[in-house]
This record gives C-alpha cells, sequence and structure tokens, in this order.
C-alpha cells in the first residue's frame, strides 16, 4: 500500500482460480501478481497467472523441482517473455548491491556463507531445509561467481531440525562453503569474500550498525531501503515497460533450483 504509483486490485487465498478467473473477465484490472505462497503451491499458481499474460514476483524458491521451474521460464517467454522476477531476497539488499558493484571486475578467490536460525520447519517433503534456505546461499553463488563445476554437500539431521555444508569449486580454482539449516543455536547471516587479496564481509543479521566491511573496516552504503522494497520496485518497472534490471527474469531462479538439485547429499549406505 506505501508504494507509490501502486495499488493492490485484489488478494487470494484458497480462492485463487476464482480471482483469477474475474482478470479474463476485465471485471478486476490487474498489472501483475505477487506470489507469497508455501513452495509447493507456487508453481501451479505461477502458470495460471502467465497463461493470463500477467507478469509474476514469485518467491523463493520458484520451484522444487529444476524441471518445474524450467516449465515457468519457458511459460513467461511463449506469452511473450513476461517480466518474472524471483524474491532472491538477499540479492536486494543495500549492503549486498554495493559489495556487488564493488567486486565487479576483480577476481573472487572464495566465498563463504554462514545462515540458519532454529526454525522454521516447514513440511515441504524430503529436504524440505535445503529448499527453504538454500536458495539464499546459492544465489550468491551464483550471482557472484555462476555456475560451479564440482558440488558436494552433507547434511545432519537431529531432534533440533537439519544443517548443511554445501562445497562447490569452479575449474580456475576459485571455491564456495554454504554452511545453513534450520538446526542453528540463533539466527545467522553472513557472506564473506575473498577478492584480489581482500577480504568482505556482509552480516546480513538487522541491528547490526556495520553491516558491510572490507578488510575490518565498514564500507559507506547509504540510506536503508528496505530489500523487498527494492525487489517489488524492480519488477514493477518492468511491468511498467521501463528498463528491465538484470535480474528480471527465471535465469537466476531457474539456476538455482539446479545448483540445489545438485546439493542434494547422497543417501547414506
Amino acid at each position: 500500500h506505501a508504494m507509490p504509483g501502486v495499488e493492490i486490485a485484489w488478494t487470494a487465498g484458497r480462492d485463487w482460480k476464482t480471482k483469477l478467473q474475474r482478470v479474463h473477465g476485465t471485471t478486476v484490472p490487474t498489472d501483475g501478481v505477487a506470489i507469497a505462497v508455501p513452495a509447493p503451491a507456487q508453481p501451479e499458481i505461477a502458470r495460471a497467472a502467465l497463461d493470463a499474460s500477467l507478469p509474476i514476483f514469485i518467491e523463493k524458491p520458484m520451484a522444487l523441482d529444476p524441471s518445474v521451474a524450467r516449465m515457468i521460464r519457458d511459460k513467461a517467454l511463449v506469452m511473450g517473455d513476461l517480466p518474472v522476477l524471483v524474491d532472491h531476497i538477499g540479492l536486494f539488499s543495500p549492503e549486498y548491491e554495493v559489495l556487488r558493484a564493488e567486486l565487479t571486475g576483480k577476481t573472487i578467490e572464495s566465498l563463504e556463507t554462514f545462515a540458519g536460525n532454529h526454525g522454521p520447519f516447514r513440511d515441504w517433503g524430503s529436504h524440505s531445509t535445503l529448499w527453504d534456505y538454500g536458495p539464499h546461499e546459492a544465489a550468491f553463488a551464483l550471482d557472484l561467481i555462476g555456475v560451479p563445476d564440482f558440488v558436494s554437500s552433507i547434511g545432519a539431521s537431529s531432534e533440533h531440525g537439519t544443517d548443511y555444508i554445501a562445497s562447490l569449486k569452479w575449474q580456475d580454482g576459485t571455491w564456495a562453503s554454504l554452511s545453513f539449516g534450520n538446526a542453528f543455536t540463533k539466527k545467522t547471516r553472513q557472506l564473506m569474500v575473498r577478492a584480489d587479496g581482500d577480504v568482505w564481509k556482509l552480516d546480513g543479521v538487522l541491528g547490526v550498525s556495520e553491516r558491510l566491511t572490507k578488510n575490518g573496516l565498514p564500507v559507506p552504503v547509504g540510506p536503508p531501503v528496505p530489500p523487498l522494497d527494492r525487489a517489488l520496485g524492480v519488477w514493477l518497472d518492468a511491468v511498467r515497460g521501463e528498463t528491465r534490471d538484470e535480474r528480471v527474469g527465471c535465469a537466476l531462479g531457474v539456476k538455482v533450483t539446479e545448483l540445489l538439485m545438485r546439493m542434494i547429499p547422497p543417501e547414506a549406505p
């Protein structure tokens, strides 16, 4: 409601099919649909909205199966390359945007993430924690470095939850370690990148005064902007027909689901 030039035309829950059908009858003018439901329910709604020629803003992960994510991507293209934005929210914080700009053109040597909390506990089937927390970590690695050549991972489950550690390697020697889960004792969110001899650290826990540092020294970021506002704004610009931010599209969302599938630990003998 607070965003300028935006009006919420309708909201829906389990009655989303009925609400969406009204759009076909033009009784409810609609320019786009924001989908924020449990991951297993997203693909059906996404395809229906795209069938109605509506751009979509969709939560991560866009699907729990890479083939389904690719179907959503292909549907958006067939319907005229409709603007789709997968809300990998970590990529839209002011601190990360500054970090990404500073790393442009530099040689990244390594990337490490530590992220988790005690919960939440989703009922998304096997490896639900990987699909819940993993998209954030996978998005950082893919956005800054690209698709890894080698992937291995381990998972540990207990009565407190499940934690994962994924190791990614690239042919040029770059490596990444992604540690995440819902069995952490307290909320944790850190991203550390080594590039051209410098160490960049982003502490994503809200309330930390110096969230982005370079070699231990704070880096100016500018005025705070809620990441969700930033993500929605980027998507809405594309919906309005303005210049598309490179983050608009399904490419990263598909790559994230493909990488997460590669990160599923092998079954124990």
